[in-house]
């Protein structure tokens, strides 16, 4: 009787030891999704920052073609 109650005991420790690692897995699994979460965060931010860099170097040149206008309209 003792020994059966044994078998018991140890078939549920080895269940929820698997248990136990399918937990892990699934963290595992669900770190990596938020790292690449992550990294998409991060390149829509870059791809907002390289629009922003694009839009005032436009901005920077239109600037520059004026003043260079006007320097060689009235020189």
């Amino acid at each position: 009787m003792n020994f059966g109650l044994l078998l018991v005991n140890l078939g549920l420790l080895l269940v929820s030891f698997g248990h136990l690692l399918v937990s892990f897995e699934l963290l595992f699994v669900n770190l990596k999704i938020l790292f690449v979460n992550l990294c998409v965060l991060v390149n829509s931010e870059l791809l907002l920052v390289n629009f922003f860099h694009f839009f005032w170097a436009k901005q920077a040149i239109r600037v520059a073609f004026i003043c260079f206008s006007l320097i060689f309209r009235f020189g």
